[in-house]
């Protein structure tokens, strides 16, 4: 009891010293709890599929820990088939990681919000909060919360049910309940970003190969989960919706029409391109006619954002097609969304601050708004950071790894930093340390380049005084 009151009294106390930190005696910041969290739930996940009765025959422990990996961080790259080495326990816990995964980093920027919200909070936790919600306010948490998670579970209904009706109209399965669980794994490593599939194949499979609709399914619900969560709310909020129909001045935010542009952008072109690249190639083997050719070009466009879904070979792709999906998979989605990458707005930001340089233009301007100089600082941070754990991880990748070929190396350290889950076909095949670095890898990508440096980082005390400008030669 005295612990509580205790507990309680510091929050109380307005003592700057206290409200730094989530708990004035573990000296654990948001994004350190973050930290701790995804590894605790990891290794549950690893634990638990190491039981008996979760896999057809025994798995090692690292196997486990990169199964678990994978479905936490939402990633989907596998060493083992998720249809055929576990079983229907083994699959609901993989279920159950790939939901918790990928809702939770929203959820949990939510619950420090409205912890926050009832107690004194420092300047460093309120900008935090602000970078967790892509957002200028940390109002009204608990009922962001309560829209979160009415949201996800919306759209991965409409997902469950559309997939169901189709797949019980073609009889592709034998009873009820195999299309309902085929249904509702899909829907929620669609929406999730996850890209896990029951099918060993994925969506080479030929009982989903050639049918466009469950595809279109899959891509409806990787691209709603890759927007973000306020995108999702700016965008289709019946509130939000109501006070733009009221006051006609009302229009989407800078955020959403950044998502909304960028997102356009790389699928529209990507598409293109891709296809103009493998029509003579991949898209000739695996398809049948311009239309087949077209669509799989989009999906695989849409798929390699961050979901990680698959209906061609991409070991057959050529190597502009896979230099061009690893630049889609290093920029993936979106800001408070399900999946990973840099981000498009962080890539959004980097190509508009070029531009401006080139101009030689002292500010950078969107729709008649000034980006601020520490956005542009922020995401130069990301990429700069996101490039350097890649090399790194290539760099130990090749040498555990030396039979395999630098392209395939590179795909699959930027697929696994990415939470993307693309691969050329050699992730079974790897050895133990090989596995361990793609680990390392999905955790450090699900989790945030700029996380994990706040969790680290040591706490410095802003100074009152600025010393002089210097300038020197650059470029």
């Amino acid at each position: 009891m005295k612990v509580f009151q205790r507990f309680n009294a510091c929050l109380k106390k307005p003592n700057h010293e206290n409200t730094h930190n989530f708990s004035p005696k573990l000296q654990i910041t948001p994004a350190g709890l973050m930290l701790i969290s995804f590894f605790i739930l990891i290794v549950l996940g690893a634990l638990l599929l190491l039981l008996p009765g979760m896999t057809i025959k025994p798995i090692s422990i690292v196997d486990a820990l990169f199964t678990s990996t994978s479905a936490s961080c939402v990633t989907g790259l596998t060493v083992l088939g998720t249809g055929s080495d576990f079983t229907f326990l083994g699959q609901i816990v993989i279920l159950s990681l790939m939901q918790i995964g990928g809702i939770s980093i929203l959820a949990f920027s939510t619950f420090f919000a409205a912890f926050f919200a009832s107690s004194r909070i420092g300047v460093k936790q309120q900008h935090l909060l602000k970078d967790f919600f892509s957002t200028s306010t940390i109002t009204d948490s608990i009922s962001m919360l309560r829209e979160i998670i009415i949201a996800t579970f919306l759209i991965e209904i409409i997902g469950v049910i559309s997939l169901y009706i189709y797949w019980n109209s073609t009889g592709l399965f034998a009873n009820n309940s195999e299309n309902i669980f085929y249904s509702v794994f899909h829907a929620v490593s669609a929406f999730t970003n996850a890209g896990l599939c029951l099918w060993d194949e994925s969506f080479m499979h030929e009982a989903v190969a050639k049918s466009y609709f469950p595809q279109v399914v899959i891509m409806c619900l990787i691209v709603f989960g890759g927007m973000g969560f306020i995108f999702l709310h700016d965008m289709f909020s019946p509130k939000q919706i109501k006070e733009r129909h009221i006051h006609k001045w009302r229009k989407l935010s800078p955020s959403t029409k950044i998502v909304l542009f960028t997102t356009l952008i790389i699928i529209v072109s990507g598409a293109i391109i891709f296809f103009l690249l493998e029509k003579n190639n991949s898209l000739k083997t695996h398809c049948n006619g311009f239309g087949d050719s077209v669509f799989a070009s989009v999906f695989q466009i849409v798929t390699s954002r961050s979901a990680g879904f698959n209906s061609m070979d991409v070991g057959t792709f050529s190597v502009p097609a896979l230099l061009l999906i690893m630049m889609v998979m290093f920029i993936g989605a979106s800001p408070g969304s399900t999946g990973g990458g840099i981000k498009t707005s962080t890539a959004f930001v980097i190509v508009k601050s070029v531009a401006a340089t080139i101009r030689g233009k002292n500010s950078i301007e969107f729709q008649k708004k000034t980006i601020p100089f520490e956005i542009v600082d922020k995401a130069y941070s990301i990429v700069l950071m996101s490039l350097l754990i890649i090399f790194i991880s290539v760099f130990t990748f090749s040498i555990v790894e030396p039979q395999l070929p630098f392209l395939t190396s590179l795909f699959e350290c930027v697929s696994s930093f990415s939470i993307c889950g693309l691969s050329m076909g050699s992730t079974p095949e790897l050895s133990d340390a090989g596995k361990i670095i793609l680990i390392i890898n999905m955790y450090i990508g699900r989790i945030g380049t700029l996380s994990i440096a706040f969790a680290l980082a040591r706490r410095i005390k802003q100074a009152k005084h600025q010393y002089p400008n210097t300038y020197f030669m650059v470029g």
